[in-house]
């Protein structure tokens, strides 16, 4: 059976999110799929949320690349 949350993991990662950690390291942290990361986002966010938070973790992104 696959491993689930726990509720303190869900509250971490989705402060680390809201701080702008990706969702690729999220998945490595808490040894789960991005799919399960992204999942648990999008329940305790709702989607309209978590896609503003993911366009702004983008571009961040794209100013440190640079």
């Amino acid at each position: 059976m696959a491993r689930r949350l726990t509720e303190e993991q869900i509250e971490e990662i989705i402060k680390c999110f809201e701080n702008g950690t990706n969702l690729d390291i999220l998945s490595q942290k808490f040894n789960c799929t991005k799919l399960t990361v992204t999942r648990n986002l999008k329940k305790n966010l709702g989607e309209i949320k978590y896609v503003d938070l993911l366009n702004k973790n983008k571009s961040l992104a794209g100013k440190f690349k640079k």
